[in-house]
This record gives C-alpha cells, structure tokens and sequence, in this order.
C-alpha cells in the first residue's frame, strides 16, 4: 500500500498588470507555480475590479515608481488600506517589508520596474503563507 497524496489546495488567481507586466510573469512562474497561484495578465481597471468581485485573490501592479500609476486605480477603487508600496526609487525591495506588506491585508502591490525580478517571488511566497 502507498500513501495517497497530498490534498492540492485550490489555484489562487493573481492579477499583474503594468510596464513590467511581462517581467513580473516570468519572475514569479516558479514561485507561483510553487504556492498554487496562477498569474492572470490584466489591465490595471481589470485589476481592481476583479479583487472587488473575488474573481482574483490579489493583484501586483508595476510601473517606473512602483507607487503611481501601479497602485492608482487599485486605490481609488479599494481605498488605502488595500494597497500597497513595496519597492520603488528610495525604497529597496525587502523580504520583511513585504512579508509584512502581504500579511497586512492589502490586495494590491506596487512594484517598481526595476525591483520586479527580486519583489514578485518574495511576495508570492509571503502570499502563500497568508492564503486562507
């Protein structure tokens, strides 16, 4: 007799949107392949509407700062609290920050462009130890 395998937890659906939105795909397919998310490529509209609807878990938002156009509409449509900024000019990513950014509550993370290929792993795998 052999063991069965293990229960496979649900697929999470996270949107990403932004300039970086193809880098910030590529940078997380291993860690959200690992944590039981599928990356969903989005507008930033589609985005916001889509964590008001349930039909994504989260979303990361990329543009130059990491803090505008990434997290604008998000902001609008969810409030403050569901945002926020991880890393952009003056604001290196950091694996705390954003471990404790994805325990926070927010939806919603901004990333700078340059930041995408270290931030989206770290948050994925933070957002995998936050799923419900």
């Amino acid at each position: 007799m052999g063991t069965a395998p293990a229960p496979q937890r649900d697929t999470v659906r996270v949107a990403v949107y932004g300039t970086a939105r193809p880098d910030a795909l590529a940078a997380g397919r291993e860690a959200a392949r690992a944590g039981g998310f599928e990356l969903v490529g989005a507008s930033d509209v589609d985005a916001a509407e889509g964590i008001a609807s349930g039909r994504f878990a989260w979303a990361i938002g990329t543009c130059i700062t990491g803090r505008g156009a990434a997290l604008a509409i998000a902001r609008a449509r969810l409030g403050e609290a569901g945002v926020a900024w991880l890393a952009g000019p003056g604001r290196p990513a950091d694996r705390d920050g954003i471990a404790a950014a994805a325990h926070s509550g927010a939806r919603v993370f901004g990333i700078a462009d340059t930041a995408v290929e270290r931030a989206v792993p770290w948050l994925l795998a933070a957002l995998a130890g936050a799923r419900p």
